[in-house]
């Protein structure tokens, strides 16, 4: 998603406040590739730690498991970088269908090996000698640089993108810890009137991260 800074300024002023039939889908398949890059983003990091840490095991699984989102990528939109997937305000075209199946099944198949190898690398005493009170970055340090995502998270900057400036479907999400809370607006066929059918629903998913991860 090369042009992502530019879809989250343009969501805000573009697909957000323009009523089009398929904003709405556009919204939420924007916010699951921004969640499918951060996947492959965060596990390459992972594999990198590993790496320069001579942990062969650890680097070889989750370079694995980058190369199984990739595969997640290449299935919803037909490219593995997710490249001509967003356009000014949104995205190109709607990219699920038939396949969406088979890709959450993947997506679970990586959430059971992510899962697992998280274990036996936490339990591995030579790789937490080399990280555990390694490279500490200080909650006043981690302010001066601006520091961001789970590195500034883990330094006590609790700063989310995705909260403090939402797009896509973001807008329509908070979270409650590792919950994840969801309005949503739906219709009521019994109604007496156009009014009363407006319903808005407060829906809670309760430790979102580990149906993603």
């Amino acid at each position: 998603m090369t042009s992502g800074p530019l879809i989250v300024q343009s969501d805000r002023t573009v697909l957000l406040e323009v009523a089009h039939p398929d904003a709405e889908t556009a919204r939420h398949e924007l916010a699951i590739f921004a969640e499918l890059e951060r996947l492959t983003s965060h596990l390459g990091d992972l594999a990198g730690i590993c790496l320069d840490t001579a942990y062969g095991f650890g680097a070889f699984q989750f370079r694995m498991l980058r190369g199984w989102a990739y595969l997640m990528a290449d299935l919803l939109c037909g490219m593995r970088f997710l490249r001509s997937v967003n356009a000014p305000g949104g995205l190109r075209r709607d990219f699920f269908g038939d396949q969406v199946p088979e890709a959450v099944k993947l997506a679970e198949e990586i959430r059971d090996e992510l899962e697992d190898t998280a274990a036996i690398v936490r339990r591995n005493g030579f790789f937490i000698d080399r990280v555990e009170n390694t490279g500490i970055l200080s909650q006043d340090i981690a302010r001066d640089l601006h520091a961001t995502g789970p590195g500034g998270r883990a330094s006590g900057v609790p700063h989310d993108v995705r909260r403090s400036y939402p797009y896509a479907a973001y807008p329509a999400m908070a979270f409650d810890g590792n919950d994840l809370l969801v309005l949503s607006r739906s219709g009521d066929e019994n109604a007496k009137n156009a009014h009363d059918a407006n319903l808005l629903l407060l829906h809670r998913i309760r430790n979102f991260r580990g149906l993603v991860y």
